[in-house]
């Protein structure tokens, strides 16, 4: 999956940005590889948890915001204005097309 200069490879569970390889946790890989696999989509909190870890963990203890804020780190030139791993105030998370949203 390529969008914008990155690529998501789940064969070889690799990101890729800018030519070079992000290094990812492998939650973490799991995390974008599952926003990735339908881009646009919000997912929720929950579905992520219940994707990643199961239907039947018990999520208290888990927080996405720190995986994604670790993610974009990673993978964002800035991890302040993401154009791939964005945030939907109150619903979740989706991966973006990679095209800068403050552009006009």
């Amino acid at each position: 999956m390529r969008v914008g200069d990155l690529v998501v490879d789940p064969l070889h569970r690799e990101v890729i940005v800018r030519g070079k390889v992000a290094l990812l946790t492998p939650t973490e890989f799991q995390i974008i590889a599952l926003l990735a696999s339908d881009i646009g989509r919000t997912f929720s909190r929950e579905e992520i948890i219940s994707a990643i870890w199961g239907a039947d963990y018990n999520a208290t203890n888990i927080s996405i915001p720190v995986y994604v804020r670790r993610i974009r780190e990673k993978i964002e030139e800035n991890p302040s204005e993401p154009r791939y791993l964005q945030t939907v105030w109150r619903c979740g998370y989706r991966f973006g097309d990679g095209r800068d949203e403050t552009a006009g």
